[in-house]
């Protein structure tokens, strides 16, 4: 295990009581996809088989990277991202609600909103999402992406998650059901930090 592994794993230990630590339910793995193991917190997604995957630790949590394109030949194109966030409330002095909406409310005043699901339960966290059309990064990069963005809060836990799921608008609709496939995954598994 990495020191940045440990480390996070130490962070979010003291903050996960053990029943927000045990997500059993298995994730449904569709034909043509793959079960990719999140190591660093027993985790699990389906990626779909042919796509390309990344995981580093960042300053504030972790950062998982799924792509249709290879991102050692430039920039991907259709893919979704998945950071997590440890230590929100701490480290902001917002609640992890606030951080949310105030992420949400900065999307909605650059981009087009498409649609958005009012905040849910889903175990120990709440969800909400917006998918938005916006510009594509950086700046001077041409043209526009879709993106769908679910943000997740722990109920108990000082930690938020980021699931950034996009494509060019013209792919949106052949690329959707990877969307959907892909956002039934499990952040912090039964195991982590045994």
């Amino acid at each position: 295990m990495s020191t940045r592994t440990l480390g996070l794993a130490a962070a979010l230990l003291l903050t996960v009581p053990p029943l927000a630590r045990a997500a059993t339910d298995d994730i449904a793995v569709p034909d043509g996809f793959v079960l990719q193991p999140l190591v660093e917190t027993d985790g699990q997604i389906a990626r779909p088989k042919d796509w390309f995957f990344s995981s580093q630790g960042t300053p504030s949590g972790w950062l998982w990277t799924f792509s249709k394109e290879d991102p050692a030949k430039g920039p991907y194109k259709t893919g979704l991202r998945i950071q997590l966030l440890a230590g929100v409330a701490q480290g902001t002095g917002k609640s992890r609600e606030q951080f949310v909406q105030t992420f949400i409310a900065g999307k909605r005043s650059t981009s087009q909103v498409v649609r958005t699901c009012p905040a849910s339960e889903i175990g120990d966290f709440h969800r909400q999402c917006l998918e938005v059309l916006e510009p594509a990064q950086p700046p001077s990069a041409k043209g526009q992406f879709r993106v769908l963005y679910s943000l997740m809060w722990g109920k108990e836990l000082d930690m938020v998650v980021v699931s950034t799921f996009g494509a060019p608008p013209q792919d949106w609709q052949a690329v959707a059901p990877i969307a959907d496939a892909m956002a039934a995954f499990r952040i912090i598994g039964p195991r982590f930090g045994q």
